[in-house]
């Protein structure tokens, strides 16, 4: 996966309370086999931070792969705030 400036696409991942879920989600995210650049933004809605230690872990292996993962909290539990956290993070010209 080439490493561009602003990708295409930007995938937007919300979680709260799911560490071994998002685990599994992103972990896709890094075997994905696409010519589209894309990045990854993960916004976990929850103030304790319970899955940060894994995200922080699947951060460090798309690094190694020249993708681009970030992750935010959002501790007011709010899907909508956490959603337009996510909107708020993209850089990407499109956004799932």
């Amino acid at each position: 996966m080439k490493k561009m400036e602003k990708p295409l696409l930007t995938v937007s991942v919300c979680t709260r309370k799911r560490p071994e879920l998002v685990k599994k989600c992103l972990e896709s995210l890094l075997t994905q086999d696409t010519e589209i650049p894309f990045d990854v933004v993960v916004v976990e809605n929850d103030v304790n931070q319970e899955s940060r230690e894994i995200i922080e872990n699947c951060i460090e292996a798309a690094r190694k792969i020249g993708l681009e993962m970030r992750y935010f909290c959002e501790p007011e539990q709010n899907i909508a705030l956490a959603r337009n956290r996510c909107i708020q993070e993209c850089r990407g010209e499109f956004v799932r």
